[in-house]
């Protein structure tokens, strides 16, 4: 291929690295703009332009990049690459030699208006100092970025996309910072709390809470993915802290509003790190809310259920047992049959009123013996702060003193753990400081169950009525096809309640 001697023909090469560059459309037609000038001024005709928008200065595979060379490739006379500055070519000098060595081998020549490129040692040599002045720049401004976001992370502030239940919005005298976006914050924080009650007993419950709410964003494909929750879970952002390992950050106390409590998220990552749950299963609904929870009195098995169909065409519902090698595998009964009987078994659960009353009582009692202590668990919670204070100031003096790595990592560790309990007592010794809720406010749920335990599973909806389940219940309970059910394991308030009203009971003995 026979290239021309003297160049006529040019093309113009321009690059903007930030999205934000691309959007406002500036720099590149500034870059353009000059390249055009001085083709102009040297007599070559711009046969095209090439811009790459929104791409690193480090990187050498760019569209436009590897499309301008492939241009060059098949031009029949040598062509002049414009670019506007050194930079604009790379922003490293490993890239800038490798891209400057493509042009050449392609038959073009590079020509800038900021620097002249030559071929003798001195030009080169200079063409090198800048394309590494120009790295320096880039891995300084790059420095200053992180610098500047760390420091406004250790201010308490977040500095990546809002997660799930905020939003950014800008504050006098904070900038943009994180705010509750509700309804989503609400939603999001009551089913935190739930899972760290056990209400919500596995992930997938707790990701079918949020999908039962309209109102909770999903994924395109309309559902919420378990990483998503995982995540969720493990955030220690809606605690009100902000940690990233990256930067050596851990458990810094944050600007943002929390959405639950420190001793929540506790709570939850205890669960977490448990012995893991079966998952609930999806055919749990409206039509069978006593599957997996009534077992086969033959094997112990939670029992299935199913639907069958007449000559007729009419529907029935059936609970039976499909446990392989049981006796009853295959035996029903009757959906109405086993939901009227566990009606009646739930009625005979009801305390009477005077029975409420005593219990009502009762928990005055504790709720006043728990005030009466909170003040001195207050003085004992600022003596522990002194001395995890104390632990740290010597661990941190530790740190300092040794050379060896290993322990380093040792002492860091520890002080990491050190720094979540601190956290941990600061938030209590806060809640100490607040007026405590009512009496009436803080009981009023277990009080309304005690007294009406059927109402809620009368209530028809399935969440209410597996909280019941739950709340009445310590285990499963088994059901005979010819007896009706077995032996109940009821839950603790209900079983004293039954046995207060039965009789039983005796006047308790002085130790």
């Amino acid at each position: 291929m026979t290239k021309a001697k003297s160049p006529s023909k040019a093309v113009t090469y321009c690059r903007v690295s930030s999205t934000r560059q691309v959007r406002e459309g500036h720099g590149i037609h500034s870059q353009d703009t000059r390249c055009r000038e001085f083709a102009k001024h040297k007599g070559y005709e711009v046969i095209r332009s090439f811009h790459d928008e929104g791409v690193s200065g480090s990187l050498i595979d760019r569209p436009k990049m590897q499309e301008m060379l492939n241009f060059l490739s098949e031009q029949d006379e040598t062509v002049i690459v414009l670019i506007d500055d050194i930079s604009r070519l790379a922003r490293g000098l490993e890239a800038h030699l490798q891209l400057r060595t493509a042009i050449g081998d392609v038959g073009a020549k590079l020509e800038s208006p900021s620097i002249e490129f030559g071929e003798d040692s001195d030009s080169i040599l200079v063409e090198n100092l800048l394309a590494s002045v120009s790295q320096h720049q880039r891995q300084k401004n790059a420095e200053q970025v992180k610098n500047r976001m760390r420091a406004r992370v250790l201010n308490g502030y977040w500095i990546s996309n809002p997660p799930i239940g905020y939003k950014y919005k800008a504050i006098n005298g904070h900038g943009k910072m994180l705010v509750r976006n509700e309804p989503i914050a609400s939603i999001l924080q009551t089913a935190l709390e739930l899972f760290a009650c056990g209400r919500l007993e596995t992930q997938s419950e707790f990701r079918d809470y949020l999908l039962a709410q309209d109102a909770f964003p999903r994924k395109k494909d309309g559902t919420i993915h378990l990483q998503q929750v995982k995540e969720m879970l493990n955030r220690v952002l809606y605690a009100g802290y902000i940690s990233m390992p990256k930067w050596d950050i851990y458990m810094q106390s944050g600007k943002h509003e929390p959405l639950i409590s420190l001793d929540t998220y506790e709570k939850i990552q205890k669960r977490l790190n448990s012995t893991a749950k079966a998952p609930q299963r999806k055919d749990l609904d409206q039509n069978f809310p006593l599957r997996g929870f009534v077992c086969c009195h033959s094997c112990g098995h939670p029992m299935t259920s199913c639907w069958s169909r007449s000559a007729n065409k009419n529907r029935y519902a059936y609970y039976l047992c499909q446990r392989p090698g049981c006796d009853m595998k295959g035996k029903s009964v009757r959906r109405e049959k086993l939901e009227s009987e566990f009606e009646e078994l739930l009625s005979d659960l009801i305390p009477s009123f005077e029975l409420t009353y005593i219990a009502t009582d009762m928990m005055r009692d504790i709720w006043d013996a728990k005030t009466q202590q909170d003040s001195t668990n207050e003085d004992a919670l600022k003596a522990e702060y002194r001395i995890l204070e104390q632990k740290i100031t010597k661990l941190v003096d530790r740190v300092l003193e040794t050379e060896s790595v290993t322990l380093i990592e040792r002492y860091e560790n520890a002080l990491k753990d050190l720094e979540r309990k601190k956290a941990l007592i600061q938030e209590k010794l806060l809640g100490c400081s607040k007026e405590a809720p009512s009496f009436d406010r803080t009981f009023q749920a277990s009080i309304e169950f005690l007294r009406k335990p059927y109402k809620m599973w009368a209530s028809g909806d399935i969440n209410q009525q597996r909280t019941m389940l739950k709340l009445a219940f310590d285990d499963k309970i088994t059901y005979e096809l010819k007896k009706g059910f077995r032996t109940l394991s009821i839950s603790s308030p209900l079983r004293l309640c039954k046995q207060l009203q039965e009789g039983e009971y005796e006047m308790v003995r002085l130790p």
